[in-house]
């Protein structure tokens, strides 16, 4: 089952004024939904917002009509960070992703392991694998459950042109499988080849949003330079 995600005039403020300013917007159960946006426009915060790892200032979010924190508890919540932290660099992918979701079928078997090509990696260390290698083992382990809703926060960082395909055939597979997936990036091609609609973040504020089905990236490009070039 899809989870719908909702955000009506959310604000985070930060030291220096507002991180986020009346930030409104939606995504509809099973929607691929992307953010994109400049450095500093609020996408990381706005990540954190929706995963539960922070609380807003004023607004309201909510997930199938819950808190973030009480959806996550209740339903747990994909999510891809932007950092690619290698806490578990002594033990392998195998094993962490067995213990995300401990299950009598063999890990080789899950659609995952073959969209991302991860057979190679599951029994090497995870000290020893490259970045983009890991960023592929993390993204399937935000979306090896089919969670009901996952969050991926910059996919394509460190994956060469080859494995930015794969990363978009992993999150095609979890949108398939039911799963309402929210994109933050800046790779305007891969929103563009991936998402329903994009959603234009600048300075904290939702600029612009728009389905991209039926434009090619120079369009969405020009839309983004002049969403991001004026005020909102």
């Amino acid at each position: 089952m899809s989870a719908g995600l909702t955000l009506r005039d959310v604000t985070v403020e930060g030291r220096g004024g507002p991180i986020l300013d009346g930030v409104t917007l939606d995504a509809a159960p099973g929607e691929r939904l992307g953010v994109a946006g400049p450095n500093g426009a609020g996408k990381s915060t706005l990540a954190r917002l929706i995963v539960g790892a922070a609380t807003p200032t004023a607004g309201e979010l909510r997930i199938d009509g819950l808190l973030p924190t009480h959806f996550r508890a209740r339903f747990g919540i994909g999510f891809l960070h932007e950092d690619g932290s290698r806490a578990w660099e002594r033990i392998t992918p195998r094993d962490v992703l067995t213990l995300q979701a401990p299950s009598a079928d063999p890990i080789e078997d899950h659609p995952l392991i073959s969209a991302l090509r991860l057979l190679p990696l599951l029994d090497r260390r995870v000290a020893t694998l490259s970045k983009g290698e890991w960023r592929a083992c993390q993204a399937a382990l935000a979306l090896w459950t089919r969670p009901r809703l996952a969050l991926l926060d910059e996919p394509e960082s460190g994956l060469d042109p080859a494995a930015h395909e794969r990363m978009r055939s992993a999150i095609l597979w979890a949108a398939e499988s039911g799963t309402t997936c929210v994109v933050f990036s800046h790779h305007l091609d891969l929103l563009v080849r991936t998402v329903d609609r994009l959603v234009i973040l600048s300075r904290g504020r939702v600029c612009d949003v728009f389905p991209v089905a039926a434009m090619g990236v120079a369009d969405v490009r020009a839309r983004y330079l002049d969403a991001t070039s004026r005020p909102c």
